[in-house]
């Protein structure tokens, strides 16, 4: 996975925001910026982004990622890291297993697929 410096994302916006400039009254869909960091490294360089966000931004858990988004009218931002590299797991996820008991006799059971 390539890799930058804040430096030349920064610099590379600056470019982006003078040329959107030019049509000030342009309407665009909203723009969407995310940044992941995949790797359990990257957790000092994922804190030191998120200290530098603007605020408000929410903060958001799935399964396997947490997300933190500073959403406004003009711009998305998402920053996104592997749950497993701030936080500690407590007990694996296990798929459910059920025993049942049988609900109807085999005679029973047998009408449900054959059409009768």
């Amino acid at each position: 996975m390539a890799k930058a410096k804040a430096s030349e994302i920064a610099k590379n916006l600056r470019i982006l925001a003078d040329a959107l400039e030019v049509a000030p009254d342009l309407e665009l869909p909203q723009p969407c910026f995310s940044i992941h960091f995949w790797n359990k490294t990257d957790k000092d360089a994922f804190l030191a982004l998120v200290k530098l966000l603007p605020r408000p931004f929410s903060k958001k858990y799935d399964d396997s990622r947490l997300m933190i988004r500073h959403d406004t009218t003009g711009l998305d931002i998402s920053v996104y890291i592997q749950r497993s590299a701030v936080c500690e797991l407590i007990a694996p996820a296990k798929p459910a297993e059920y025993r049942c008991e049988p609900l109807l006799s085999e005679d029973e059971e047998s009408t449900l697929t054959s059409g009768a």
